[in-house]
């Protein structure tokens, strides 16, 4: 039992779904799309709990015509102006374009994944309410995306 949740308010909607919780130690790898808004997880958070995320690798992780970072793109010129319009549109305007961020299920909190200075760095983040963990990318339109990003989720906080 964890965290004021008891097992038989949320066993039902783990099976339900076929969602999994984590235990101690144990680790699961996810790949994110960077054209889905909505990579889901299949896994189940519970409210309050530390989890930490580490990045692994990634492959053609692009905005559009722009190479990105997984903590982000920087835009440049002309194009900075453009988008700077359009920072409060993004699903977490006060973090990067192209950032890795989560959310739990269809919530409206959400939150980042990956250290936005240093992605080499295991980043711990607290789950805000139970359900699914959802990532995407902060972004606007999802279509012009490209590439994919591997980052290992686990409960507790960075080492």
């Amino acid at each position: 039992e964890s965290k004021g949740v008891s097992s038989d308010t949320e066993a039902p909607c783990i099976d339900r779904c076929g969602l999994r919780r984590l235990g101690g130690g144990e680790t699961a790898r996810i790949t994110v799309a960077a054209k889905r808004e909505r990579n889901e997880t299949g896994l189940y958070l519970i409210k309050g709990e530390t989890y930490t995320a580490r990045f692994i690798r990634s492959t053609g992780w692009r905005d559009g015509g722009h190479w990105a970072v997984p903590h982000g793109v920087e835009f440049e010129g002309l194009m900075r102006y453009l988008v700077k319009g359009l920072e409060w549109l993004r699903p977490y305007p006060q973090g990067d374009w192209f950032q890795l961020i989560g959310r739990i299920d269809r919530g409206r909190d959400v939150f980042p994944i990956l250290d936005q200075q240093d992605t080499e760095q295991p980043f711990s983040f607290r789950a805000p309410e139970n359900g699914e963990l959802v990532l995407l990318v902060n972004d606007v339109i999802y279509g012009n995306n490209s590439g994919i990003l591997t980052v290992e989720i686990r409960v507790g906080s960075c080492p």
